[in-house]
């Protein structure tokens, strides 16, 4: 509807500058004409007064004639530029529409995934947790008096003298020798940290594609919410000690995950298709 009132409003302008055109020419015709014959008496009998007033007549008409011309042909192409441009808006506006069309195909694909048991969120989820609370021996041998100590992955972070001695020492841990026995080695602690920080990016990756798709909060409750579990369990409790959440900042991205749940939000502007 709004495009066929929109080329009728060009055809109208253009008839109307046409007929303006057409308007503006009779006038001048019947001025030369007057002109000519007011002022010598309109005698055309002998062909060399027919051919003087030929000449009169083109001189004078004739440019006029073609500066209207020239001014019907700007201005036409004033109207199909007009013309132009509204059909590359209604483009823009349908290409919209079908984004918006795409980007909910997309977010609803992803909020769908997420809800299967065993998704790729849900698995960062519970290795998150398992890693936490998996068992490393340390090395906590104080001068002469050599020690060792099992601690949970959580107990180290929430420590810092243990964080400091993992990190120097790395942890202990039994591999099998050339010759078939168990032999006790020192693995670099980073590895350890390194898995907890690919289980909350594949987190954080999922909220963030499933907002730049535009999907709204409410929409996105679910997974939100899931998120939430997190935070509440490792970082708003009070169980949490501040060194176990700096080093959850510092070490898990969960300064990321924070900004992507708590900014999340009602209705957030599309950034276009993302590839799943």
């Amino acid at each position: 509807m709004a495009k066929e009132n929109t080329s009728r409003e060009i055809s109208k302008g253009f008839y109307w500058l046409l007929g303006l055109v057409f308007g503006i020419a009779l006038i001048f015709m019947i001025i030369v004409f007057g002109l000519y014959f007011f002022t010598f008496s309109g005698e055309l009998g002998t062909q060399e007064m027919f051919a003087q007033f030929g000449d009169f007549i083109g001189g004078l008409l004739n440019p006029i004639f073609s500066f209207l011309t020239i001014v019907l042909l700007i201005g036409s192409l004033f109207l199909q530029r007009q013309e132009l441009g509204k059909v590359v808006e209604e483009l823009e506006l349908t290409r919209g529409v079908h984004q918006s069309t795409v980007n909910m195909s997309l977010y609803e694909h992803l909020l769908e995934d997420f809800q299967k048991e065993g998704s790729d969120t849900k698995m960062s989820a519970l290795n998150f947790r398992e890693y936490l609370d998996e068992k490393l021996t340390l090395d906590i041998s104080h001068k002469n008096n050599y020690e060792i100590g099992n601690f949970t992955l959580f107990e180290i972070i929430s420590n810092n003298g243990l964080m400091d001695i993992a990190k120097e020492k790395g942890y202990l841990a039994s591999r099998a020798s050339a010759t078939g026995d168990n032999v006790t080695a020192s693995r670099d602690f980073k590895e350890k940290l390194d898995l907890l920080d690919a289980s909350i990016k594949n987190i954080v990756e999922k909220l963030t594609q499933v907002r730049g798709l535009g999907c709204p909060k409410l929409r996105a409750s679910e997974l939100l919410g899931f998120c939430e579990e997190i935070l509440e369990d490792y970082y708003y409790s009070k169980h949490i000690n501040k060194m176990a959440k700096t080093n959850l900042l510092k070490y898990a991205r969960f300064n990321e995950l924070l900004a992507a749940v708590e900014d999340y939000p009602e209705n957030p502007i599309p950034k276009g298709i993302i590839s799943t």
